[in-house]
């Protein structure tokens, strides 16, 4: 399994798959959506039983997919494929689908990112477009706040906020906002040139960027995670510091996530 996160006393957890399938009821496949689990924990966040408990995937109307889970304000939200996010209320003890406002009604949601108040999550599909939204886990909306043409297929794949400026992680490095992102809700024009207005900063200088990597800033240290390992740059994309894996044994790393303190 992979640890999503705690929230309200349980850890939860999702398969380790890299198809996590949603069917809609009736479905002949429906036998095989995907179903979260969560463990019960006391004080200490220690386990109150050693066994798992099937948490139900959201009910869905077409066929889809779970491509990111998270816990953003003490809730289990669900990125999926073309469906958009889903957020868990413990509560009440069901799924609650987001809703999108500027004619966005489905996304692909590629990366969630938990922060103090809005959250980001990056879409990007086979339309030539890529963009960044922002989800407010109180009122369930889904804001466009950035919308640009991809290069070629490069769509992002994380995103956050550093000092008050969204960036967003590509393949081929660092797309970043030097304008008061939450000032303005516009797109961004599409140029020949790519994205106006922003710094493209490569995530590495050398070796391959391949498949999903992930990218975090702890304590204004920036982290990039590698088909080989996990490196430590600079604001430029300068290599700080490298922490290398056997070279039998490569490390995919897949996902950084943030927390109190960094080990």
């Amino acid at each position: 399994v992979r640890v999503i996160g705690m929230a309200g006393g349980r850890l939860y957890v999702a398969p380790d798959a890299g198809h996590m399938p949603l069917y809609p009821p009736g479905h002949q496949s429906h036998r095989n959506t995907t179903r979260l689990a969560y463990l019960p924990t006391g004080d200490g966040g220690r386990p109150t039983s050693g066994n798992l408990r099937v948490l139900p995937g959201p009910r869905v109307s077409v066929p889809t997919r779970i491509t990111t889970a998270t816990i953003i304000g003490g809730k289990v939200c669900l990125g999926t494929a073309q469906s958009g996010v889903f957020v868990h209320d413990p509560a009440k003890k069901q799924w609650t689908a987001c809703r999108a406002k500027h004619g966005v009604p489905y996304v692909y949601v590629r990366a969630l990112l938990g922060l103090a108040g809005p959250v980001a999550l990056c879409s990007g599909g086979g339309r030539g477009q890529c963009s960044l939204y922002t989800l407010d886990v109180s009122t369930l909306d889904v804001i466009l706040r950035r919308s640009a043409p991809a290069r070629g297929y490069d769509p992002p794949f994380a995103a956050w906020r550093h000092r008050g400026r969204w960036a967003t992680a590509h393949r081929s490095g660092v797309t970043r906002d030097t304008l008061a992102a939450e000032a303005k809700l516009a797109p961004w024009p599409a140029t020949p040139q790519g994205w106006p207005r922003a710094r493209i900063v490569p995530a590495t200088t050398q070796g391959d960027i391949r498949g999903k990597l992930a990218m975090a800033v702890v304590a204004g240290r920036r982290f990039v995670g590698l088909h080989d390992g996990l490196r430590e740059i600079d604001q430029d994309g300068r290599t700080l510091r490298v922490w290398p894996t056997d070279y039998i044994f490569r490390v995919h790393v897949r996902e950084l996530k943030l927390y109190n303190t960094f080990e």
